[in-house]
């Protein structure tokens, strides 16, 4: 294990950036991992902390990543946390959180940024920028590894429970949308103090929703920066699912696991965060989606099946309570 404060990466840039701590959560994907670290440390941002915690990789990401840290030249200093057990991604990130509001020189802002992306000189200057103005939670724009669109900020509709992504057409610097995703999300170290850390309840998938619903609450904005870039390839631990873009139980190629816990993850939140006649359209929408994937199993079997069996338990185990892992 690294010291325990991560050295400061010099800075390029002509104006001053506060002390940001970025989290990022490895299962598994120690190459994206590298991948990951090799660009924050090329981006040149001053005072930026970096924190990876192995979330008990079942593989051998640990040595690599401890090798990895004798190779500042390349990936640049960072501080390494291995997990006894695999809390999620919000456990994960949590544990981060906690390493990086230890410091002596505490962080004004916690990034968190996923394992599999990418980022650019801007990318973080900007998002601070914003956050800086809004003094609130404020996101990417994500791109898939060859430049397309991905996501930028999350549409929730109250009455069906359902989640999109901002269309690009939309975005302008400081839109407020319904949540940010957590592949790229900037918090300010006294929106955690005010709102706590993520909720570990939902183990994996739409935590990042619950997070900004439950700043939205306690007053904090969320907003989208257009400016920040993040290159996002998506999945690279859990399977590629787009949980903002359609229904899960029409990917068909997505795995039965994600469907499950996006599904059940998503209905929980909606009957936490949501008004009570809100809940009740999201309860006869999810029947009503119920019933169709039913009709579906019932008339082809084989995966149609697989899928009505795996939303059956999502929505059993949401309206019982029964959140975790599998």
């Amino acid at each position: 294990m690294a010291a325990d404060t991560a050295a400061l990466v010099p800075s390029t840039h002509h104006y001053p950036m506060p002390p940001v701590a970025v989290v990022l959560v490895n299962y598994g994907g120690w190459q994206d991992t590298l991948a990951c670290l090799k660009s924050l440390y090329q981006a040149a941002t001053p005072l930026l902390h970096v924190v990876v915690v192995d979330n008990a990789s079942p593989n051998d990401s640990l040595a690599h990543l401890t090798a990895a840290q004798q190779q500042a030249s390349k990936y640049g200093a960072f501080q390494l946390v291995a997990s006894p057990r695999n809390t999620g991604f919000s456990g994960g990130n949590n544990t981060g959180i906690a390493w990086a509001l230890q410091q002596p020189i505490s962080p004004e802002y916690i990034w968190l940024l996923n394992n599999d992306t990418t980022v650019n000189t801007d990318t973080l200057p900007q998002l601070v920028r914003q956050a800086r103005a809004t003094q609130g939670i404020v996101g990417s724009v994500l791109r898939y590894p060859e430049g397309t669109f991905q996501q930028g900020g999350i549409r929730l509709n109250p009455w069906t429970g359902q989640l999109r992504g901002q269309l690009e057409t939309t975005l302008k610097p400081g839109l407020p949308v319904d949540a940010v995703s957590g592949a790229s999300m900037l918090i300010p170290t006294p929106v955690i103090r005010k709102v706590g850390l993520l909720p570990e309840a939902y183990f994996l998938y739409v935590e990042d929703v619950a997070y900004c619903l439950m700043a939205k609450q306690a007053g904090v904005s969320v907003t989208i920066c257009p400016q920040s870039t993040v290159w996002h390839e998506e999945g690279g631990s859990t399977g590629k699912l787009q949980t903002t873009e359609g229904d899960a139980d029409t990917a068909r190629h997505k795995p039965l696991n994600t469907q499950y816990y996006y599904q059940r993850n998503r209905l929980a939140v909606m009957l936490r965060y949501l008004p009570w006649p809100q809940q009740v359209t999201c309860l006869l929408y999810t029947g009503f989606r119920w019933l169709r994937m039913g009709v579906k199993a019932a008339l082809g079997g084989g995966q149609a099946k697989q899928r009505f069996v795996t939303f059956h338990a999502a929505v059993g185990h949401a309206l019982a309570g029964r959140l975790g892992p599998i």
